[in-house]
């Protein structure tokens, strides 16, 4: 990744376009494509443009700008553990996308103004993102004069959020469902283009076997392996299957990639205190080894998320999704298990039925299907890069 720069601090070393590639805290989900797309547009296209990332509210000076994306931070935990707050956000699919966009705008008045201030001092040329929030900004600046800045996004999900600005130069998807739902919901087919699904560089090169994955990572090198993956803040939501789990007769190895709520690691160690013999436990937090894990294990278990659930397939492991975190989460479930890289299954008892069978059969309930194929392509960032450089080229030609 290119070392990231706050916002209202990135200068212009020349004369040649300035592309900002723009990071949120929104997951890993939006994190990860964003790298991916900076990295392959950095290694083809550095030395035409001046190529920069920036987290653009957590690293801003403006105290009211942080404050947009700590909010932000806070929605996606409430979407994890309160279900009323689920209920009133699966509600506001109802809207309109720009009924959706005056009630954010009103929410965040405070934090607008400051941003625009910013954002008239960079004047990027290209402003690209996989959220919706920069976007939606980037557009109205360039509306009030601010700037006149290109403006390109990513979505990672099968279904059009309605946040999302249908006033941007270039949309891009890496499904057919997400395509036929943007333009049903008013992108210009101009504007729509699909490209294979976005990986990091490190899941694309990672062709490890299981047995050296297992060896790298310290586990067990026989057993059946249960990956548990949370989410980036819903480890509590697994208690009662890491519970479960842990009063098994049977010999298993139950991995917990706890992510950013590894601080709750501490009450499952204590659960673990009463686990059976045959079952070893091991607790990971934040972790950039996540695709190793996914190689190591067996079975894949946990919250839906399209970053997920990819890369899940990718290694030929299809997931047990077993929760949402709101309506979009829901959507997305619903398409992984339609085409066959995913099935639901929020039953405690289901998913410690399924792993069990495992154990005594291995017949490979989730063996790997041909459905997987797609995500095996990891070309997505280089041509996403190959549109954002096209898209540039129609303002400067001469690139």
């Amino acid at each position: 990744m290119l070392e990231q720069q706050p916002f209202a601090e990135i200068e212009v070393e020349n004369k040649r376009p300035k592309v900002i590639f723009t990071f949120t805290e929104a997951g890993m989900g939006h994190i990860t494509p964003m790298a991916g797309m900076a990295k392959a547009f950095s290694l083809k296209y550095g030395d035409k443009c001046d190529v920069k990332e920036s987290y653009v509210f957590k690293d801003s000076k403006e105290k009211k700008v942080r404050k947009m994306g700590d909010t932000q931070v806070k929605f996606i935990k409430l979407l994890s553990k309160s279900w009323l707050y689920r209920k009133i956000e699966g509600f506001s699919y109802r809207f309109s996308s720009r009924f959706t966009l005056k009630i954010i705008d009103f929410f965040f008045r405070g934090g607008r103004k400051k941003f625009f201030k910013e954002f008239e001092k960079e004047k990027p040329d290209l402003l690209v993102s996989s959220f919706y929030q920069p976007a939606h900004l980037a557009r109205e600046a360039n509306d009030r004069g601010f700037a006149d800045t290109l403006i390109a996004t990513y979505s990672p999900d099968p279904y059009i959020y309605p946040a999302w600005d249908r006033k941007c130069d270039l949309f891009m998807v890496n499904n057919e469902a997400a395509e036929k739902c943007a333009i049903a919901k008013g992108f210009k087919k101009e504007q729509v283009k699909r490209v294979p699904f976005i990986f990091s560089d490190k899941v694309a090169a990672n062709k490890k076997t299981r047995e050296e994955a297992r060896a790298e990572l310290g586990l067990p090198e026989k057993g059946v392996t249960v990956l548990i993956t949370s989410g980036a803040y819903g480890a509590m939501r697994n208690k009662k299957l890491v519970r479960r789990l842990f009063s098994s007769d049977l010999n298993m190895n139950v991995v917990f990639v706890f992510g950013k709520s590894e601080g709750e690691i501490p009450k499952f160690m204590k659960l673990a205190e009463k686990k059976k013999d045959g079952v070893k436990f091991f607790p990971v937090g934040f972790t950039d080894k996540l695709s190793d894990y996914m190689i190591a294990s067996d079975i894949i278990i946990g919250k839906t998320g399209s970053n997920t659930v990819a890369e899940a397939a990718h290694f030929g492991r299809p997931m047990i999704l077993n929760a949402t975190a709101g309506k979009l989460e829901e959507i997305t479930a619903e398409y992984y298990e339609k085409i066959g890289v995913a099935v639901r299954m929020k039953s405690v008892k289901k998913i410690a039925n399924v792993i069990e069978m495992e154990i005594r059969t291995g017949n490979g309930f989730m063996k790997e299907s041909e459905k997987c194929a797609p995500y095996k392509d990891c070309t997505g960032a280089e041509k996403a890069a190959d549109l954002l450089f096209g898209l540039l080229k129609t303002r400067y030609p001469d690139l």
